[in-house]
């Protein structure tokens, strides 16, 4: 096998190369409540690469960082729009069972109040 085969097999000659917006990209983790650590960790880079991704404009990163950093974006994301769905529908719940406590509350002071009516009334 020529050396010119075996580069070819081992690298790839025309790799894609993608800019990365640091800013937003910073934006996008923190709304999803992540750490420049924690996203590190599950992209299987150091802290420092994501403090230098996020912290400049145009970084050129391979065709095989985009895929990573888009798929933890889409995870957490993912993760985050489930967490707070379920704690909206906690809240809900929540606020419709003081609703109905409130309520019963009430009905019980009307039922109250109705007894003390017939009280006077028999009087």
């Amino acid at each position: 096998m020529d050396e010119t085969m075996w580069t070819a097999k081992v690298f790839k000659l025309h790799d894609k190369r993608y800019t990365v917006n640091g800013p937003v990209l910073r934006e996008r983790r923190e709304r999803a409540g992540m750490t420049q650590t924690a996203f590190a960790e599950l992209c299987d880079w150091t802290p420092q690469y994501q403090c230098r991704l996020e912290h400049t404009t145009g970084t050129a990163v391979s065709e095989g960082v985009m895929l990573v950093i888009s798929s933890v974006l889409t995870e957490i994301e993912r993760d985050f729009d489930e967490r707070n769905r379920e704690a909206r529908e906690r809240f809900e719940k929540a606020c419709l069972d003081d609703h109905n406590d409130h309520n019963d509350h009430n009905d019980h002071n009307d039922h109250n109040d109705h007894n003390v009516e017939d009280d006077d009334a028999s009087t």
